[in-house]
């Protein structure tokens, strides 16, 4: 359910964002957060 919140949320994010996170969203959760919280700066 959070993966489905975080993906919901990045439908209203810019195409930078959504990029590092689709590529993120294959590698582990921990570099995932780390590069959603990187990409949120």
């Amino acid at each position: 359910m959070r993966k489905q919140r975080l993906l919901a949320d990045g439908m209203v994010m810019s195409d930078e964002l959504l990029g590092a996170y689709f590529t993120a969203r294959h590698q582990p959760e921990a570099t995932l957060q780390h590069a959603l919280s990187a990409a949120s700066l």
